[in-house]
């Protein structure tokens, strides 16, 4: 696979070998206030929605990059309501996703994030409910199969390293009854789900051969046993 980010690449690297892949949590979280005129209520006593839920998004990006550095976060769509110029939100509902490789520490950001959205709508005199849209537990890869990839780059001479998946693959489903693994390929410029996105033929070329080497590896190795 492409690795839909920019660590090969920076480090001059042919080869991923992934050795875990990312645990995913997804919330709505709906600011509740109060509507109203919107030239016509006080500044100071008014209840906007909006406004805490943009409070919340400024500082949970910070919170995630100080307390969590090796999870991501996103907040995906912002829908307000009643949504017209001259009215005071009522609601903002608003979809985030958090991610990490430890299931322990994902469980950690998903009660720091509850309590900040809760603090952010108690200062803009505001209330919010959550509700669970989905979850992907993290998967750890079958280290046969990674030690018989980074076996093929060793026959190939392909430069490599371990790295965590960031984004969800079919080997983390596949990776609960049976042994799993995967491989990256650099992303030009890092970039995914982009029209920009791109891989240069001679690492698709590095890429295919060190899988057809890690299968012959396998096989070999269950054919012996």
């Amino acid at each position: 696979h492409i690795e839909q980010g920019g660590r090969l690449e920076k480090a001059g690297l042919d080869i991923g070998v992934v050795k875990s892949i990312v645990g995913r949590k997804g919330y709505r979280l709906i600011f509740h206030g109060q509507a109203g005129h919107a030239g016509t209520a006080s500044m100071w006593e008014r209840r906007d929605a909006l406004q805490g839920a943009c409070l919340f998004v400024t500082r949970a990006h910070e919170l995630v990059r100080v307390r969590f550095p090796e999870g991501v976060l996103n907040c995906g769509r912002l829908e307000i309501k009643p949504g017209t110029l001259t009215t005071i939100p009522s609601a903002a509902d608003l979809t985030i996703e958090a991610r990490h490789v430890d299931e322990a520490l994902l469980e950690d950001m998903e009660s720091a994030l509850f309590a900040l959205a809760e603090e952010c709508a108690a200062t803009t005199r505001v209330t919010v409910e959550r509700r669970c849209t989905g979850y992907i537990p993290p998967a750890v890869m079958s280290e046969e199969v990674l030690t018989a990839i980074e076996r093929a780059c060793g026959i190939l001479g392909a430069s490599h390293m371990r790295l965590p998946s960031y984004a969800s693959h079919n080997a983390q489903v596949m990776s609960s009854f049976t042994p799993s693994g995967m491989l990256f390929i650099p992303s030009v410029n890092g970039t995914s789900h982009n029209p920009d996105e791109y891989s240069r033929w001679e690492d698709i070329i590095t890429g295919t051969n060190v899988l057809l080497h890690a299968v012959i590896s396998l096989a070999m190795s269950y054919s012996a046993s």
